[in-house]
C-alpha cells in the first residue's frame, strides 16, 4: 500500500488518496480467510453421521428401493431380451 493522488488497486500495489489516508481493509482480510478455507471439508476417520449417510443414500441417484420391482420394459425392447437370451446360451 502507498500513498498517491487517487485510489487505484493494481495487482500487488494499492493506492490511497492522500488527501483521504483511509485503507478499508475488511475486503482484504475476508479474501484472505476465504481463499484459506480448505475446499473440501472432510471428517476424520471413523467420524461418520449415521443421520446424514441415510438422508444421502435416501436422495442419491443411484439408491435402491429395496424391493425388487421389475419396472415394466418398452414392447419395442423386446427382440433385444431375445438376444440377451441367446446370446447367454
Amino acid at each position: 500500500v502507498k500513498f498517491g493522488e487517487e485510489y487505484s488497486e493494481d495487482d500487488d500495489l494499492i493506492t490511497v488518496d492522500e488527501r483521504e489516508g483511509i485503507l478499508d481493509v475488511a475486503w482484504f482480510i475476508y479474501e484472505f480467510i476465504a481463499l484459506n478455507i480448505p475446499a473440501k471439508h472432510v471428517h476424520t476417520p471413523g467420524k461418520c453421521n449415521a443421520a446424514m449417510i441415510k438422508v444421502l443414500e435416501e436422495h442419491s441417484a443411484t439408491r435402491s428401493s429395496g424391493e425388487d420391482e421389475e419396472t415394466a420394459v418398452d414392447p419395442r425392447w423386446n427382440g433385444l431380451e431375445k438376444l440377451k437370451t441367446i446370446i447367454k446360451d
